[in-house]
């Protein structure tokens, strides 16, 4: 039910912004809207103002230890941040050239003197980028070019944060910069120099409709007013000040331009303006500047209305938006935030570190949906839209978006039913911009996509008066609760402060004419709706006339629970309006929407030229009907796009929350800051108030909690545990590895279908694909060819970037302590393809980094070599393990793994795979210990890492196989296991840290499960030389125990030739086969016989003289031919068919002929690493 407050809106704000000691003017009118234009003031005179400062609220830092001070001021006292920080550099820029919110968060603990210690306040409310002004005293000498004072922006990331900032540059010269939600940036250079030695006061105006200027002590010292122009900005996050070693006083937020007169008045007596109408009104504008920077002036494709016509929009949510298999939440969340395409190096300056860079991004519809008009916002120079159905096999344009800096355009298309939509992005492929390198990654020019909006245009049949409830517009005054309050004042500026309320009982008042030209919006709200109610659509019928024959009218509607976001923004032509007041009839039926707990349902319009709506007109009444429905009837659609946002936030935000580091509670009743963060709780907030079952809501509450931190539980320990029924009664260790393991597995099935074709895993080309390699690097040696694939296709595809080529990295300037990002994981495909030559080289090409850094051109350090290195060793033999292993007990193993399987829980699952967060932190708690256990040696450390596992799975084990290595060394190897099949299992076992020799190797009955050896069940002695494989014949549902034990030893030369041919390594073509053979070992091979076979059949012979040892880390390979031949499918090759050479690996000497194109060099598929 609606609230029944009587009556309007005129403009509101938050009287929570007053503090004692901040001098915020508490000066207001109607209804607690502001009327001073001051929106914030520090005077410095006492701490109190340090409430709304984040570090402090951390209570991470004394202000002792922040060296904050207070010395006299230019009036009472000012601030001063004493200490200097250490100039940012390429060594320490990583945690420092962040957005605000995550620098300050990352960098914010007891003894870090790295950047941050100066106060640090959100903006929001207090500051927006399209209109208003800063005004400040400050002295002293800056210790390095910085901010004088910046107002960033709430996005996430380091290509987002610029917002809004006076600096002072290396030259000491003076400048100021507005960035806008197009991500162009407005600059205001100066001539001025920086006076260190006098009190300077400061002051910026700015005004989107016609730039900047730049006060210094009372004179214009730049001025681009007139000259420069932007439509939308992000919203603000954090501002902060004082710049290192200065000290500031009397600090001005204003909501407009302030004048001279006014600046003077700061100057002289620190007096600040008094109270003025809420709508700020310009005395001049720029004939068709609001037209051009909004894309008015584009109007010509839009839908057209009529007097006397009623159009109905309706809008088509689309069913799935991406890059592939990677989510573009980011274009459909409403928001001016993390538009897509993302640039490079968009999070840290590391390239590919969660700046996933979408080549396009696909909108799929319903087969039902009908589209004919399509909204767009953001950067749009040269995008174009494509779309198809599946009744075409080819994509079509549909639009082309016209030359010009407008942020919206919008456009009727030719009407695609069950469409899916596409907007290229990539125009070329090279070096992004600011680095150097040979680097070959799609580059996108200046498209950035804020949002897409999908819709069905028509002129309705019937011009009858809208279906539902009529709510009348008026504007007389009203009580505002403070929520609308601050929700007005953080995200609307002072010239769109047009304001009618839309009420369910008829009010006498006098008419009034409210012009919404240069987009002096007139925001409709409905009274607070106290209980849940769903909405369906609504209408506007609106008594309007237009200045032009033809005008753009721009219509917003906002989440009701979070106004932050837009639900939808989209324009139409009014065609014939000028002669005189008629009504619009404009009828919006959008995704379901379901309002709750003090919403309003809020909608704005406006326009470039002037457009009057007549309000309080007794004969023509303005109002809008609002289509009502069951709340259980609407709630499934408004969830399904209410989450979009927290989702698209979350995924790259989850590791840095405020309100985790400050302990202020994030409500939708009392917001304190909008977007950015915000957004990954405020949305599931709204959700669980209708719908409290709902999943990812649910999840995200609980993430955002304060027993999580960064996606994962503060104490593990403390997870409730969970019992798993047992009735084959198993051993309790097997039973919750087992359940344990069927969940990673599950985790991996996932990825595998949500990769894409070039390898990307929903990250950027960093450590974000490499997290089954890091986190979870038994799978692969434990059989699963899934892991194993999406690692290697990881690799692949990077290797393709250039961004590592040759064996080094090849992108400067690059983040020292991230080098080894790119490959410190990629060792581990050495291990994973046992044999295989294509991963064994391209490891060499580093390795001979570290031996010979001077044959590197770009040398970071050695920590991106020394894995390379290692891994070839320990193939060789030559860095093995020297003291046994010895697992912990299974009683303690047990506890263990019922603790791992318990936080591994639906929560967990989804935070591992769909929420799709960038992927530092990527392993489910206890994963990592599953390398040690399975395979029976301790991982080593990414960067250095000397291998130490037992024993390889390659086939027949994974989670319906439970086991733990309780025992290796070199002549001895003892391993339990359960098998939860209902057959026996034939489990291949390939030891590789035991001495070559001759053994005994038996599977025996466990009776308690324990590791007591029983009965015999199946024993042999043969022998094993390392790296052999061993097939153990497991039977169903019982615990055994498999022991190796060498009875005699063998002498093993110091080195041994390794032989290899890959499976895209012999090749027909032309009725010739070309095959590469190559040696892996650390020994030459000489007489290399190499047989071309037709099944049992020899089709001929060839013997290569000799091929030496890569020991140099050069890679040894030759090409051998066989001409007239022709194609079967039975050709194969093998290397030294009589065995004559002793080798290393022996099962890498055979492989099928395959046509030229068949395999992708370096990617083997599932299940085709080579025939044994």
């Amino acid at each position: 039910m609606i609230r029944n407050t009587s009556v309007l809106i005129s403009v509101l704000l938050l009287n929570s912004l007053t503090v004692a000691t901040f001098c915020q003017s508490n000066a207001v009118k109607w209804s607690g809207v502001r009327t001073s234009p001051v929106s914030y003031h520090l005077s410095f005179d006492d701490n109190a103002f340090f409430d709304e400062d984040i570090i402090e609220q951390s209570d991470k830092k004394s202000l002792k230890e922040r060296k904050i001070d207070f010395p006299e001021g230019r009036f009472g006292r000012g601030i001063r941040m004493a200490e200097v920080p250490a100039k940012p550099d390429a060594s320490n820029m990583t945690g420092i050239d962040l957005d605000l919110v995550t620098a300050v968060i990352f960098n914010t603990h007891p003894g870090n003197q790295m950047g941050f210690n100066q106060p640090f306040i959100w903006g929001s409310g207090r500051m927006n980028a399209r209109l208003g002004s800063v005004a400040f005293w400050a002295k002293g000498e800056l210790a390095f070019a910085g901010p004088l004072f910046e107002q960033t922006s709430v996005g996430f990331g380091r290509k987002e944060r610029a917002l809004l900032g006076i600096i002072v540059d290396e030259e000491n010269t003076l400048s100021a910069y507005i960035r806008d939600a197009r991500y162009v940036t407005h600059r205001l250079p100066t001539q001025t120099t920086w006076n260190p030695y006098a009190w300077n006061h400061v002051v910026l105006n700015w005004d989107w409709m016609n730039g900047m200027e730049l006060w210094i002590n009372g004179d214009k010292v730049a001025s681009t007013w007139g000259q420069q122009a932007w439509f939308q900005t992000s919203l603000p996050g954090l501002f902060h000040m004082p710049a290192a070693g200065l000290t500031y006083d009397e600090l001005y937020l204003f909501d407009r331009p302030i004048a001279e007169k006014e600046i003077l008045d700061l100057m002289t007596t620190n007096v600040q303006p008094g109270e003025e109408p809420i709508l700020y009104t310009r005395e001049t504008v720029i004939a068709g500047t609001a037209a051009e920077v909004s894309g008015a002036n584009l109007h010509g494709h839009l839908p057209s209305i009529k007097p006397g016509q009623r159009l109905l929009l309706t809008e088509v949510w689309p069913e799935q938006v991406g890059d592939e298999c990677v989510p573009g939440w980011h274009i459909v969340d409403g928001r001016n935030e993390i538009a897509w395409p993302h640039p490079y190096s968009m999070f840290t300056i590391i390239p590919g570190d969660a700046d996933f860079h979408a080549e396009k991004v696909d909108i799929s519809t319903l087969a039902e949906s009908k589209v004919n008009y399509v909204t767009l916002t953001g950067n749009l120079k040269d995008v174009m839209l494509q779309a198809t159905t599946s009744r075409t096999a080819i994509m079509d344009q549909v639009l082309s978006v016209p030359a010009g800096d407008q942020f919206f355009y919008g456009s009727t298309i030719a009407t695609q039913e069950g469409a899916t939509f596409r907007i290229p992005f990539t125009e070329e492929y090279g070096t992004p911009e600011g680095f150097s390198g040979d680097i070959n990654v799609p580059l996108s020019g200046e498209k950035r996509i804020q949002n897409i909006g999908l819709y069905h245009s028509e002129i309705a049949s019937n011009v009858s008066v809208p279906e539902g409830k009529k709510l009348v517009l008026s504007s007389l005054e009203t009580d505002l609760d403070q929520r609308t309050q601050f929700a007005i004042h953080a995200l609307t500026s002072r010239d769109e402060r047009n304001f009618a309320l839309a009420v369910k009982v008829d009010v006498t008042e006098q008419r009034r004419d409210i012009n919404i030209g240069n987009f002096s919006r007139l925001n409709i709200m409905t009274e607070p709706y106290d209980s849940a109610q769903g909405i369906k659509s609504i209408a506007l019928y609106l008594p309007i006339k237009t200045e032009k024959s033809k005008e753009a009218l721009f219509i917003r509607v906002r989440d009701p629970a979070v106004p932050s976001r837009l639900w939808n923004q989209l324009a139409v032509t009014l065609e014939g309006f000028d002669k005189e007041s008629k009504p619009l009839m404009l009828h919006i039926d959008f995704q379901d929407i379901v309002v709750a707990g003090g919403d309003r349902i809020w909608i704005d319009v406006g326009s470039a030229g002037r457009t009057d709506i007549s309000v309080g007109d007794q004969d023509e009444q303005a109002a809008l009907f609002v289509e009502e429905v069951e709340t259980y009837i609407a709630v499934d659609a408004y969830a399904k796009k209410e989450i979009v946002s927290a989702q698209a936030q979350y995924g790259k935000m989850y590791e840095f929350m405020p309100w985790q580091f400050t302990g202020k509670k994030v409500t939708l009743d009392a917001p304190y800051c909008y977007g950015g963060p915000f957004d990954m709780i405020l949305p599931a907030l709204a959700i669980h108030r209708t719908k409290p079952d709902h999943f990812i809501a649910n999840y995200l509450i609980r993430m955002c909690g304060p027993d999580f931190k960064d996606g994962k539980p503060r104490d593990p320990q403390k997870t409730p545990l969970i019992t798993v029924q047992n009735p084959l009664q198993a051993p309790g260790w097997a039973l919750y590895q087992h359940d344990f393991n069927m969940k990673r597995e599950a985790i991996v099935d996932w990825w595998i279908d949500h990769q894409n074709s070039d390898g990307q895993l929903g990250g950027g080309w960093n450590d974000d694909v490499l997290f089954l390699s890091s986190h979870q690097p038994d799978l692969p040696l434990d059989g699963n060819e899934n892991a194993r694939f999406l690692i290697d296709a990881t690799h692949k595809g990077l290797e393709k970037t250039n961004y590592f080529k040759d064996g080094y990295c090849n992108i400067y300037p690059m983040d020292r302590m991230h080098i080894g990002d790119f490959i410190s994981e990629r060792y581990n495909a050495v291990v994973n393809n046992l044999g295989q030559a294509y991963a064994f080289e391209r490891e060499l090409e580093s390795a001979r980094r570290l031996e010979d850094p001077q044959i590197t051109p770009i040398n970071y350090f050695a920590d991106g070599f020394k894995s390379s290195v290692n891994v070839m060793h320990w193939f060789w033999g030559k860095d093995v393990p020297t003291k046994p292993y010895v697992s912990k007990r299974l009683a303690e193993l047990t506890k263990e793994f019922r603790l791992y399987d318990s936080a591994l829980d639906d929560f967990a699952f989804y935070r591992f795979t769909e929420s799709n967060v960038h992927r530092d932190d990527f392993s489910p708690y206890g994963a990592n210990n599953m390398y040690t256990y399975l395979l029976g040696g301790r991982r080593g450390t990414r960067l250095d890492a000397h291998l130490r596992l037992a024993v390889m799975w390659p086939s027949g084990g994974g989670a319906q196989l439970p086991r733990v290595v309780l025992y290796a060394d070199d002549e001895r190897f003892e391993a339990v296991a359960y098998s939860f099949d209902n057959r026996h299992r034939d489990l291949k076992m390939r030891l590789c840290r035991i001495s070559d020799g001759h053994y005994r190797i038996g599977i025996y009955e466990d009776p308690s499960g324990m590791g007591m050896q029983g009965k015999k069940l199946w024993e042999i002695e043969r022998d094993v030389n390392r790296f052999d494989i061993v097939s153990l014949p497991i039977p169903p549902q019982k615990p055994v125990l498999i022991k190796v034990e060498m009875i005699t030893a063998k002498e093993r030369p110091e080195a041994l030739p390794d032989l290899a041919v890959d499976i895209w390594d012999a090749v027909h073509e032309k009725d010739t086969i070309a095959c590469v053979i190559h040696n892996l070992g650390n020994a030459a091979a000489e007489n290399i016989i190499v047989r071309l076979s037709d099944g049992d059949v020899v089709l001929g012979e060839q013997t290569i003289d000799r091929i030496a040892a890569p020991i140099d880390f050069v890679a040894k390979r030759k090409t051998i031919i066989f001409d007239g031949i022709t194609y079967t499918g039975n050709l194969h090759i093998t290397i030294d068919p009589e065995s004559s050479i002793d080798e290393i690996l022996s099962d890498n000497n055979r492989v099928f002929v395959q046509k030229k194109g068949t395999f992708q060099e370096g990617l083997a598929p599932t299940g085709s690493n080579r025939m044994n």
